[in-house]
């Protein structure tokens, strides 16, 4: 590959997200009151950013070199449609917006007594599930949490919605930088993996980690099992990553060290994704996880090898241009799920394999369990 092309690749990945418009933090200045019909939707934040001086409602870019924890109530308007975030344009309206009804930064005792708190407080039928979601490349603090907030209310199925927020730098050009701020914060998020693991008060805790965030995830999960932190895979349920952005050869080094796991790592893959395209190309024709093909027999033998379930979502509409977003789509189907005994998904989801996803027709049981139950159904 000629020297200049990794750079010119960089620049047209820029050029085609240029066109999304980045929304900042002045989302997230609470408004006075929500209107009827609104649904709310609490979100717990833990977080690498640094918190914006003068703004105590903000996380920016900046990296902080300990965790720090926070709360959000955010407002979903009556008219909101799946997969859509209602941005507002201007002073935020929670008539027709996303809006944040109340942000509190919180300590970490505060912020489990929280959780706990919380978790105890909703209509559960017996304990809680929970879901953390860890974002992607070219994310603001406010992209991140209103996603979680969409995620939750298009499920319509309760639960406890965590978000774990790294230092994106929230542009397009900012791609090398994300990659180190993805990794200035693996550390933070197995601590955090290990604190959540813990809590008594949850049932089923799945964590999903989307593009860049999917990187941190797989990389969290290997700092635990080099540490020996087998308790806490005995903590988390089921690890969905979707849309990864991990180059597979490094990828299978960290399957390799992490192990299968049970019920099996899920990996949601589509061949259409654009963006992941070109970030192969600038790390050199290295074809990411999160676009390899599984009617190619290698892949195949790939998933069966790492004891890994790996399932093309490429049928589902993206919520981008560039087909990185498919994922999203899925919280949707929740609400027009049938019951467990319906009919589960084409496939056996349930054991190491690259599958297609044809249908939907299975229950979800929290807004971040959707992708887990919606691909292997009866575990």
């Amino acid at each position: 590959m000629p020297s200049f092309l990794p750079a010119f690749l960089l620049l047209v990945l820029t050029g085609l997200l240029a066109g999304c418009v980045t929304h900042g933090n002045e989302a997230l200045v609470p408004v006075a009151a929500t209107v009827p019909g609104a649904e709310r939707v609490t979100i717990h934040v833990a977080t690498t950013r640094s918190p914006v001086e003068g703004e105590p409602h903000y996380f920016g870019a900046g990296r902080s070199d300990e965790l720090r924890y926070a709360r959000y109530v955010i407002s979903v308007p009556p008219g909101h449609k799946p997969p859509d975030i209602e941005w507002p344009q201007g002073r935020p309206d929670p008539r027709k917006n996303f809006v944040v009804v109340s942000a509190t930064q919180l300590s970490e005792k505060e912020f489990f007594r929280s959780l706990d708190d919380y978790s105890k407080s909703g209509d559960w039928v017996g304990r809680p599930d929970a879901g953390i979601f860890v974002h992607g490349y070219n994310n603001t603090q406010a992209e991140a949490l209103f996603r979680v907030a969409q995620l939750a209310a298009d499920a319509t199925t309760g639960g406890v919605p965590i978000l774990f927020s790294w230092p994106s730098q929230g542009s397009a050009p900012g791609y090398l930088a994300d990659r180190d701020s993805a990794a200035f914060s693996r550390d933070a998020l197995a601590k955090f993996l290990t604190q959540v693991s813990q809590r008594r008060g949850l049932d089923e805790v799945t964590v999903i980690g989307h593009s860049m965030g999917a990187w941190l995830t797989a990389e969290a999960l290997r700092t635990l099992r080099l540490a020996g932190k087998e308790r806490v895979f005995g903590g988390l349920d089921k690890v969905v990553l979707a849309s990864a952005d991990i180059d597979v050869d490094v990828f299978t080094k960290q399957m390799e060290v992490i192990g299968p796991l049970r019920p099996p790592l899920t990996v949601l893959t589509s061949p259409n994704d654009r963006a992941l395209r070109i970030s192969g190309r600038i790390a050199g024709n290295h074809t990411r996880v999160g676009e390899v093909r599984v009617d190619d027999p290698e892949v195949q033998a790939l998933a069966r090898r790492l004891g890994i379930v790996i399932i093309d979502i490429s049928s589902l509409k993206s919520a981008d241009s560039m087909g990185h977003d498919q994922f999203i789509t899925l919280a949707g189907y929740a609400r027009s799920m049938g019951d467990p005994g319906g009919e589960p998904l084409a496939g056996d989801f349930g054991r190491a394999g690259a599958f297609v996803l044809n249908t939907v027709g299975t229950t979800v049981s929290t807004p971040f369990v959707w992708a887990a139950n919606a691909v292997s159904p009866g575990m």
